[in-house]
C-alpha cells in the first residue's frame, strides 16, 4: 500500500471512529468519551446527520478501495471531476475554519454552534476529498507517485 492510500484510509478510520464514538455516547450515554453535545452543533437531527455520516462513509471507502487497488471509477485520471473536488474541499475547509473562528472567538453567544470534535473531523473530511482529488488529477498523481 503507498503513502496515498494509506493516509485515505488513516483519514477513513478517524471518520469512522467519530461516527462510532458519537453513536456509542448517543446509545450508551458512556462516560468514558465526551458527552453528546461536544460531538453534534445541533443544526440538524442526530438521525439525519448519522444516515448522512453512513453514506459518507460508504463513498469514502469506494474511493479509497479504487486508489488502493487502481481498479474502478475512482482509479482513472478524472481531471474534471478532481478540479471540482479541490474546489469544494478548499472551500470547506475555508469555511469550516471561519464557522470555528468566529463562533469560538468573536460571538461567544454561538461556541456552542462549533464545538472542537465537529470542527476537527469536517477537517478531516476535507483532507479526504482533496487527497482523492489529488489522485485523479493526472499532473497531481504523478507528484504524488514521485514521492
Amino acid at each position: 500500500m503507498n503513502k496515498v492510500s494509506l493516509t485515505l484510509w488513516l483519514l477513513y478510520a478517524a471518520f469512522l471512529t467519530r461516527v462510532a464514538g458519537q453513536a456509542l455516547v448517543a446509545i450508551n450515554q458512556v462516560s468514558w468519551l465526551p458527552a453528546f453535545e461536544h460531538w453534534h452543533s445541533g443544526l440538524m437531527p442526530y438521525s439525519l446527520l448519522l444516515c448522512f455520516q453512513v453514506l459518507i462513509l460508504i463513498v469514502f471507502a469506494k474511493v479509497a478501495r479504487d486508489i488502493t487497488t487502481n481498479t474502478g471509477y475512482f482509479s482513472l485520471p478524472r481531471p474534471e471531476l478532481a478540479h471540482s473536488l479541490r474546489r469544494f474541499a478548499l472551500i470547506y475547509f475555508a469555511i469550516m475554519g471561519l464557522r470555528f473562528i468566529i463562533c469560538q472567538f468573536l460571538i461567544s453567544d454561538l461556541s456552542r454552534l462549533a464545538p472542537i470534535i465537529p470542527t476537527i473531523f469536517h477537517f478531516v473530511l476535507a483532507s479526504f476529498i482533496l487527497l482523492a482529488a489529488n489522485v485523479l488529477d493526472p499532473q497531481r498523481r504523478r507528484m504524488l507517485q514521485q514521492r
